[in-house]
């Protein structure tokens, strides 16, 4: 879409934005950013202030220690956040805390491709760059996929073909991904 002022001149910029809603559920959220952040910080990306303020707490699974990191939100303080974890960044998956069921926007720029470095044991990823899909598409150098929903487990493995609950993989949501080794894959 472009903008035309009275003279009929029409706006050139090439910037492409996006916007994308991501359905929280009162509790844990496995979130993974649709999107590449204009500002990475966890306070921009996040857009709270103390009379929005439907996430409390965000972790991050730091893959190369197998440790969690967390980020803490106070309405009178801000995010107070480790200096090893004060950025969120797309394809890197979080488990954000919320307070109250809520409909959370992200804004940024749509990324092209997914390149995930993963570690060697459990990692929390997103698995997809624009849309949902199968499983059977996912790059088969990942051993096992691992989902938690507010009510159940789900896991599928891949030996020659994948097998197991999980069958769709969706954008916004991140997943435990397992691999025998450190790799670096695209999606």
């Amino acid at each position: 879409m472009r903008a035309v002022d009275a003279s009929g001149n029409e706006e050139q910029n090439t910037n492409v934005v996006g916007q994308y809603t991501i359905t929280l559920a009162k509790g844990y959220n496995a979130v993974s950013l649709p999107l590449i952040p204009f500002d990475a910080n966890i306070a921009a990306v996040m857009h709270q202030d103390a009379t929005y303020h439907p996430v409390d707490e965000i972790k991050r699974f730091n893959a190369s220690l197998q440790s969690f990191q967390a980020a803490f939100y106070n309405p009178s303080f801000g995010w107070a956040t480790p200096q090893t974890f004060s950025q969120l960044k797309f394809g890197e998956g979080y488990l954000l805390h919320a307070t109250q069921n809520a409909d959370f926007i992200f804004a940024g720029t749509p990324a092209s491709q997914l390149v995930l470095d993963l570690k060697q044991g459990m990692n929390l990823v997103g698995l997809t760059v624009h849309d949902d899909k199968l499983i059977a598409d996912l790059n088969t150098s990942i051993q096992e996929v691992f989902d938690r929903s507010s009510d159940r487990y789900g896991i599928s493995t891949y030996y020659s073909n994948w097998s197991g609950d999980i069958i769709s993989i969706l954008h916004g949501k991140a997943y435990w991904a397992k691999v025998d080794q450190d790799m670096v894959i695209s999606q």
